[in-house]
């Protein structure tokens, strides 16, 4: 806002303009000096800024009684220089700012791969964990962000070409991104990577495994006799062992950890697993994954005539419950029988396909869980396989009242508390009921440190710093553009939009990581800026020269009445808009407040 105002501040001086006040902030004046007849302040409410210059009503009248200095009395150029000034200097910084943090280095998320969603736009196109990504559509990318930002701002009407390299060869492949309503813009469904590296362990004061031993900063070596070199591998272990004896308190969970560096020997501790008495006491029960997310564009899948959505009924000739697909070894076709959103009917599916094919064929088809297909799954050890239910179960109702989608269900547990409630069930044989008493699992009782694996992204030599910011403003400038433009068609949900709070808050984030991240943001903060006062709203910038432009191609300026109650319309849009933003600072910070 500093840089803003004062580009304001030096083209009025550079104009002859007179200025009365340069202020940082809006309302009562907090500090400032007096200084060649101009007030520096620093006024109360920190939402921006102003500069107020001499002779700024632009109407006829005004002109007549306009003095030499005052705003209205300069030529048309002068005046557009003027209300350019801020964004010039906001688009100026930026272009000194981003070359020299180039120079310098910036640390980002680096572009690898960490997880790929099943059945995802970058499942579909092959990609996979640990794959780097070199460019989206021709543009190269040195953060993750980057990725996020070319396939959220990419065209919709086709894919995005993704250039990458695996085990240092480079390949390219062709995704075609997805709308996720949760994060308002479409993407590739995938996620960062993390540090490779030695697993660290939190453990909370208070629990088992701090009573048993175990410290904060520990080295996870192995978890229940099984080893654990990577944050990918614990989560593998971690499921293995919920879905087993230990989980139930039937004997205590083993730990391995190495402290005191490489070179110590690992330490053994063992201690018996807890239930977290905060958490809310559970079925034990999850939906079995049988619809069809997404699939592979292989000889056999397009044989099959699979689409997005299928719910798979029967697997050659076999009723399907559920899980991973399985395909007969013998004949020469494989059977799927699903249930189409658009069908009254199921609709049966072949291909031929050759038996040593169909194993890949099966890792080919991704399946998800349908939050309105209430097939059941119960985890091993938990209430409800202690009281029947088997995979593959119907839930009909629970408590007593009908339900047809999974968050009727957890409201359903959550409301009851921990008292028993009753499932009533389809199986093969027919319905049935089953009384179910919440209970609140065990848990590890610790937690292990994630970090996202960082990179400085550094560039040699005066001349390619300064051609990397060139693009890198001009990359920004093009990005804020077509994401106003994707919030209109809403390819990009308004809820991204954030305020002063979301500043605040991410610039201290940029803060904690070092000079050079901070300057990189507020150098992108500058772009936006700039960005968004050029556009023709009156009371911005880009309103008082849509207003110009009108004076120039009709030879005079707008009537008082028409620049009043314009003025009146923007500043209300702009007041809306402010309190849109705030409410979704509000919301974004409860959220990253509860994450602690």
């Amino acid at each position: 806002i500093f840089v803003h105002e004062l580009g304001h501040y030096l083209c009025a001086r550079l104009a002859g303009i007179r200025v009365h006040v340069f202020s940082l902030g809006f309302g009562p004046r907090l500090w400032g000096f007096v200084r060649g007849g101009t007030d520096y302040r620093i006024s109360a409410l920190p939402l921006g800024g102003f500069v107020q210059e001499a002779g700024e009503d632009p109407t006829a009248a005004a002109r007549v009684q306009a003095r030499t200095g005052d705003l209205v009395s300069k030529s048309l150029f002068a005046r557009a220089f003027f209300y350019s000034g801020g964004v010039i200097m906001n688009v100026l910084f930026a272009l000194v700012v981003f070359p020299m943090v180039f120079r310098i280095g910036v640390q980002f998320d680096a572009p690898v791969i960490g997880a790929v969603a099943a059945g995802g736009p970058a499942w579909e196109a092959g990609l996979q964990h640990g794959d780097r990504i070199r460019s989206i559509n021709g543009k190269d990318v040195y953060s993750f962000n980057n990725i996020t930002v070319e396939v959220a701002l990419a065209s919709s009407l086709r894919g995005v070409k993704v250039q990458y390299q695996r085990d240092g060869a480079d390949r390219e492949c062709v995704a075609h991104p997805r709308y996720d309503k949760a994060m308002g813009i479409r993407t590739l469904e995938v996620r960062n990577a993390l540090e490779p590296g030695p697993v660290r362990i939190e453990v909370p004061e208070g629990t088992p495994a701090f009573a048993a031993g175990l410290r904060t900063g520990d080295e996870l070596v192995m978890l229940e006799g099984k080893h654990v070199p990577s944050h990918r591998e614990f989560d593998t272990v971690l499921t293995t062992w919920e879905e087993q004896e230990p989980r139930a308190g039937k004997r205590p969970v083993k730990v391995m950890v190495r402290r005191g560096g490489d070179s110590a020997k690992p330490q053994e501790f063992s201690f018996q697993a807890e239930p977290d008495k905060r958490a809310t006491p559970k079925l034990g029960i999850y939906l079995s994954q049988r619809t069809v997310q997404g699939f592979r564009d292989t000889p056999a899948t397009r044989a099959l005539q699979l689409r997005r959505g299928d719910r798979v009924l029967f697997v050659d000739g076999q009723p399907f419950r559920g899980g991973d697909l399985k395909f007969q070894e013998s004949g020469k076709t494989v059977q799927l029988v699903v249930q189409r959103t658009d069908a009254k009917q199921p609709v049966e599916l072949t291909a031929e396909v050759p038996s040593a094919d169909r194993a890949a064929l099966a890792k080919d088809i991704a399946l998800v869980a349908d939050p309105a297909d209430l097939l059941l799954r119960p985890m091993p050890a938990s209430a409800a396989a202690a009281a029947g239910v088997r995979r593959g179960d119907l839930l009909r109702a629970i408590g007593g009242k009908p339900v047809t989608k999974w968050e009727q269900v957890i409201e359903t547990v959550e409301g009851a508390a921990g008292k028993p409630l009753v499932l009533a069930l389809v199986r093969d044989s027919g319905p049935f009921s089953v009384t179910i008493e919440p209970r609140r699992e065990p848990t590890l009782g610790f937690r292990i440190q994630v970090r996202d694996l960082r990179e400085a992204y550094r560039v040699e030599g005066l001349g390619a710093s300064i051609k990397a910011g060139l693009v890198a403003s001009v990359d920004m400038i093009k990005q804020v553009y077509v994401t106003l433009r994707k919030l209109f068609t809403g390819e990009v949900s308004t809820s991204n939009l954030g305020g002063i709070i979301t500043i605040a808050r991410v610039s201290y984030m940029n803060a904690q990581e070092g000079l050079s991240r901070l300057l990189y943001f507020l150098a992108v903060l500058s772009i936006n800026l700039a960005v968004i006062n050029v556009l023709p709203i009156p009371v911005l910038d880009g309103g008082h020269l849509m207003f110009l432009l009108i004076e120039r191609i009709k030879g005079s300026p707008v009537s008082a009445r028409v620049h009043s109650y314009s003025q009146i319309l923007g500043m209300v849009f702009v007041l809306a808009l402010l309190l849109y933003v705030t409410y979704n600072d509000i919301l974004k910070l409860s959220w990253f407040l509860s994450r602690g």
